[in-house]
Parts: structure tokens; C-alpha cells; sequence
């Protein structure tokens, strides 16, 4: 039987560091040290590294010995190497891929390294975005989801639409918080409405995990990183994803980014988008409330994020209009 969970690869910091002295890579972070922050808490291995010829780059290595982190990482190899070969805006967005090669037991990858400043770590924003982010974020969203996964020639997974019937987690969160149960019907009147949708839509590339820690402004130019989560979904996920996240920005740069998106979009595809919106971040910002308060974080800032995700929920049973002056 396949092995599941956290359980590190035998010996695999020795296995790391051995990969590292035949590739004459200097890390800056060692398998050693880095194992011993994280312990088994990281399902894989990542440091800037030196080349021979003082180049640094991205290195990164498998960790955990199961089949979820070993699609991840085999998938992210696999979409780095076909972006690369498209054109503008994926040549100057999504970091160039080196190296990669398939151990005996474990695999790992060498990528550009991209020097920049994260937007934030996961949802807490950390830089002010501007009026040129918001841009680029919409014409690389855009991008992203126009392109069909057979088309781009990738065996990715699915996003699987039954995952956006979220009653059972609405009504626990109607408990535990300020959530109105009549919140939690709506939205499960909203999901089975629109299930057919979800289901026919979900054909279109998504990131997957597109939150503030993974956009990395270098110099001016939005650059997107860690694509393991690649995946079928439909087109509104991956900016839904991040309009969820960017609860701390101010509103004038959530407008900006849907206006600069929505030019992407002819009027066919508009009116699905006004469906599938706020389908999408209803499902996000439920699993963006809090259940309880949270000793990682201050008291008041879980509070106001929290008042978001309710406000988001309740603007999604209010239509397209509302969702978006949120």
C-alpha cells in the first residue's frame, strides 16, 4: 500500500545534499538545516542555490513519501515546461524551469529564481498593490483562463464542482459565528442553481492556489509562482481565489482588477462569469471565516476578516453588481 500523510522519504535529506554536490549546486538553506525547521511539516525541499558559474536559481525536492506529493511536484515540472513555451504574458510571468530529473525514489527541479517582493503571505497583504499590479493581474488571469489543459497538453487534475455544495460547512460556521443561517440557504439555493454550469465550465486551466504569497512583484512585472496546484476548473476560480484574499486591500484596487479582467471577457462569456462569480467566491469565503479566534493572529484583524468573508458571502445572494462593489 502506497504510503499517505507527512512521512518523509528515508534518508532524504542525505539523498538532497548528495543531488546538490553532483549538480555543483551551493544552497544557501542545507536539506540538513531545512529539515530541521520544518521537520515533516513541508512536503518539499526549497532553497536559492549557486550554479558553477555563480547563477543563482530555484531548487526544489520532494520530501514526503506519497502519491498526493509526488503528483504535485510532477505537476508543476510539467506546466513550468509548457508555459515557458508560450508567448507573452506566461514568458514574463511564470519563471523559467532549468532542470529537472526523476531519482530513485524522490524527484526534484531547478527553476529561475525570481528576486521580488510577495504581495503577502497567504491573505495578509504586505505591499500596496497598484493601479499597474491590478493590470497585470487581470491580463495574466485572463490568460491563464483561456487556456483549455488539453490544449496545453498536461494530465491535470480536476477540480471537482460537487466540492462547491458548502451547506454543511455553512451551517457549522452559523453556529460558531455571526453567520445568518438564511446566509447558508441562499447559498445552497445559488450552488444548485448554477451545478450544471460548474460542471460544464470545469475544462479551463487554473493556478489553484493563487493567494498573495504566490504573486511576486520584480521590478515592476507580476510574476507567478508554485503552480503544483494546477488544475481543471472553470474560468472565474482563479480570480475569485484571489478577490477572497485581498480583504486587506482597498476597494479602489479590487474594482480596478475586475474592470481590467472584464475587458478580457466577450458578452457570452460575461454573462457565464456573472453565473460563476460568485458561486466561486461564496465557496472561498467560506472556508476564509474563522471558526475560532486564533492565537497566530491579532484579535482585531481576525475580526475584521472575518466581517469580509461574511459580507462577501452575503453579497454573492445579491447578484454580480453587488459582489463587486463589496
Amino acid at each position: 500500500m502506497a504510503s499517505t500523510g507527512n512521512i518523509l522519504i528515508p534518508n532524504i535529506g542525505k539523498k538532497i545534499a548528495a543531488v546538490l554536490r553532483r549538480e555543483k549546486l551551493r544552497p544557501a538553506v542545507t536539506p540538513h538545516k531545512f529539515l530541521a525547521r520544518v521537520k515533516s511539516r513541508k512536503h518539499r525541499y526549497f532553497t536559492a542555490a549557486k550554479t558553477r558559474d555563480g547563477q543563482t536559481v530555484a531548487f526544489y525536492a520532494r520530501l514526503h513519501q506519497n502519491p498526493d506529493a509526488q503528483r504535485k511536484f510532477l505537476t508543476e515540472i510539467a506546466v513550468l515546461g509548457r508555459l515557458n513555451r508560450l508567448t507573452a504574458p506566461f514568458a514574463r510571468t511564470v519563471p523559467k524551469l532549468y532542470d529537472h530529473h526523476r531519482e530513485k525514489d524522490f524527484e526534484w527541479f531547478t527553476r529561475e529564481h525570481v528576486n521580488g517582493t510577495a504581495l503577502g503571505h497567504s491573505r495578509d497583504l504586505e505591499i500596496k498593490p497598484t493601479t499597474a499590479t491590478a493590470r497585470q493581474l487581470a491580463d495574466i488571469i485572463a490568460a491563464i483562463g483561456g487556456i483549455q489543459p488539453k490544449n496545453l497538453g498536461v494530465r491535470l487534475p480536476a477540480f471537482n464542482p460537487n466540492f462547491y455544495i458548502i451547506d454543511r460547512q455553512c451551517y457549522g460556521l452559523s453556529r460558531e459565528t455571526a453567520l445568518p443561517s438564511a446566509a447558508c440557504r441562499g447559498i445552497t439555493r445559488l450552488v444548485v442553481k448554477n451545478h450544471r454550469l460548474l460542471v460544464a465550465e470545469n475544462r479551463y486551466l487554473s493556478h489553484g492556489d493563487l493567494n498573495l504569497g504566490n504573486i511576486i512583484i520584480e521590478n515592476g512585472q507580476v510574476r507567478i509562482v508554485d503552480w503544483e496546484l494546477a488544475q481543471h476548473n472553470n474560468f472565474a476560480y482563479d480570480i475569485g481565489y484571489l478577490w477572497v484574499h485581498l480583504w486587506q486591500a482597498p476597494r479602489s484596487f479590487r474594482r480596478q482588477l475586475m474592470t481590467s479582467y472584464l475587458r478580457h471577457l466577450d458578452t457570452p462569456k460575461t454573462r457565464l462569469f456573472h453565473r460563476l462569480l460568485p458561486v466561486v467566491v461564496a465557496f472561498l469565503a467560506i472556508g476564509g471565516i474563522p471558526y475560532r479566534v486564533s492565537l497566530n493572529e491579532r484579535h482585531a484583524e481576525q475580526q475584521r476578516r472575518r466581517r469580509y468573508h461574511i459580507t462577501l458571502l452575503e453579497s454573492c445572494l445579491k447578484g454580480f453588481g453587488k459582489l463587486i462593489n463589496t
